[in-house]
């Protein structure tokens, strides 16, 4: 077992595992408490990934899911840009959703369009 309870550095990975050798394993209440006090006492995502052994995405996913709104309060270029990521996410199924509605109105207006033209 890993112990991820030193504050003094890093913690070191046998080189075989790679450099992320718990990407996809469980998270546990003392891993997501360090990682938010780690966090919150200046550690970048990379740090916290190298130190967890996980990938970036995962640690900013999981920070993200722990605090919330809170986990911009550093206001991250990592958080920023996934705040921008998720407005156009919500801009693009709406937009998809408008298309849709339109096309379904064609199909009232014309049966044999999609055949006809390949729609």
């Amino acid at each position: 077992m890993i112990n991820l309870t030193d504050q003094n550095g890093p913690v070191c990975w046998p080189s075989w595992m790679g450099e992320t050798p718990r990407v996809n394993c469980p998270w546990n209440a003392a891993e997501e408490k360090l990682l938010v006090a780690r966090f919150k006492a200046g550690d970048t995502l990379g740090v916290l990934a190298q130190r967890h052994g996980r990938a970036t995405g995962g640690i900013e996913s999981r920070l993200f899911r722990l605090l919330g709104e809170n986990f911009g309060t550093r206001s991250s270029p990592e958080y920023c840009a996934l705040k921008d990521l998720m407005k156009m996410r919500e801009e693009l199924a709406r937009l998809t959703s408008k298309v849709n509605d339109s096309i379904g109105s064609l199909d009232c207006a014309f049966p044999g369009l999609r055949r006809t033209r390949g729609l």
